[in-house]
């Protein structure tokens, strides 16, 4: 994935045809995707914080990710 070390582990999304990893950078100002489809298609995706945040309302990756920088 690449610069791992630089991230914290979060949490999983787990989706019937995915599973997400997800990840925060040391100063919580971005977030890293790592998305695996079925046969072991990966990609990585990056964002800022806010922008993660706005896209997962309501999901509970979000309440993760802020009860980890609060």
């Amino acid at each position: 994935m690449g610069d791992k070390k630089d991230y914290t582990y979060i949490g999983s999304i787990n989706n019937p045809e995915s599973v997400i990893e997800v990840y925060i950078n040391d100063n919580f100002t971005k977030i890293k995707e790592h998305k695996c489809l079925n046969g072991n298609r990966c990609k990585t995706y990056n964002y800022g914080l806010s922008e993660y945040l706005d896209r997962y309302k309501g999901h509970p990756i979000r309440k993760k990710i802020i009860e980890m920088i609060y």
